[in-house]
């Protein structure tokens, strides 16, 4: 199988990844931090350890400030619950945002009585309208701004430092969502102008299901939106007023820790995995440049502002059925539909279609299976 799913998740796997957690999983998954015996310990230590190598990663002196989660949308649900609201605050957010944000921000427009308000695009290449965007901030004052990294649609990167500065001088607080982008840009350019990180451990970075969280660089104290035991005060009905174990409740996944840390520890650099990703789109671009029934959604996009995604459709067909004629004729993985950003829809008009078809590529994408994957549009667009 070509794998080109990357956006939704790393696959395959690297070996170290792998081997790490068969041998936590045979040799050290117990209870991590419930137990005096040696492998609890062992446990406990393999999560420091984990957390130290993430809060490398994210530009953190403190560990402290790295929170794990199952997923990112989970740390997406942790932050935006957990922070003190008042009726008619309102929330700033891209039109690029995953429903992990913008459907917890719609429930807290229902429940809460927020506004949420949309960042303007400029029309012809679908970018952030930066002077426009920092009117809006300057405007409203925003009690939260909310973007994405890199667009799970587009594979756009967005214009974070300009928007994240303005954001702090009007006071806002600042949540990136990094799950495209966590292990492909670097998070040192952005501590000092954003407060929330989320990231997932499954998607670029190379770790497994089941392990991301959030950075909280500016120390806001969430409320807990989970409750439960954390292996301390087991007396106390309340958790703890702050740190980790205010945060993570119930037992960790010690196995998918252990991939996320051999995944860390074995990634590429950002330099040779950027380079990689940009030069397999824009050789895609170069070799479909001729295929007439060939849809390039935000084409007029620069390349050198995108990384590692590019949305298409082909006229006369809906998304999914491209897809399905890819994977059972041509046996090539992509993802079809909305992949569950609504807003930017509207903008690249491929609600016609069905959404898009998206194809991702990752660290272990070649040439040659771009070449293929031509081939095969080449014959779909031929014989249908």
């Amino acid at each position: 199988m070509i794998y080109l799913d990357y956006a939704a998740t790393s696959y395959p796997k690297s070996e170290e990844v792998y081997k790490a957690m068969e041998d936590v999983m045979r040799n050290v998954s117990v209870n991590a931090g419930r137990g005096s015996y040696h492998l609890a310990k062992k446990a406990e230590e393999l999560i420091i350890a984990t957390r130290s190598e993430v809060a490398r990663l994210a530009a953190v002196p403190d560990i402290g400030q790295v929170i794990f989660a199952p997923s990112a949308t989970i740390a997406a649900n942790e932050i935006l619950n957990g922070i003190s609201w008042e009726a008619q605050d309102r929330i700033l957010v891209s039109p690029y945002e995953h429903n992990a944000i913008m459907r917890t921000t719609e429930h807290l427009r229902q429940t809460k009585g927020l506004q949420i308000d949309v960042l303007p695009l400029q029309p012809d290449t679908l970018e952030i309208d930066i002077a426009k965007s920092m009117d809006l901030i300057h405007l409203y004052k925003p009690k939260l701004i909310c973007l994405t990294q890199i667009s799970n649609v587009t594979g756009y990167i967005l214009p974070l430092e300009v928007l994240c500065k303005a954001a702090k001088e009007e006071q806002c607080l600042v949540c990136i969502d990094g799950a495209q982008g966590f292990g492909l840009l670097p998070l040192e350019p952005l501590k000092d102008c954003i407060d929330f990180y989320l990231f997932a451990g499954h998607k670029s970075i190379g770790g497994p299901f089941g392990i991301g969280g959030y950075i909280n660089y500016s120390k806001y104290p969430l409320k807990p939106f989970l409750y439960g035991g954390n292996g301390s005060d087991s007396l106390n009905l309340s958790l703890p007023e702050s740190g980790i174990k205010r945060y993570e409740v119930g037992s960790p996944d010690i196995i998918a820790v252990a991939g996320l840390q051999a995944a860390i520890e074995n990634r590429v650099s950002y330099e040779v995995i950027y380079n990689h990703e940009q030069e397999l789109i824009r050789y895609f671009r170069q070799q479909t440049a001729d295929l007439d029934d060939l849809i390039l959604f935000a084409k007029d996009t620069p390349t050198d502002k995108c990384l590692g995604i590019q949305s298409f459709a082909i006229e006369g067909f809906l998304a999914n059925e491209v897809g399905q004629i890819l994977d059972e004729e041509f046996d090539i993985a992509v993802r079809t539909g909305y992949h569950c950003a609504p807003l930017i829809h509207d903008a690249l008009l491929s609600k016609p279609y069905g959404g898009t078809v998206r194809m991702s590529v990752g660290r272990y994408t070649t040439k040659e299976e771009i070449d293929r994957m031509v081939e095969a549009l080449e014959d779909i667009m031929e014989y249908g």
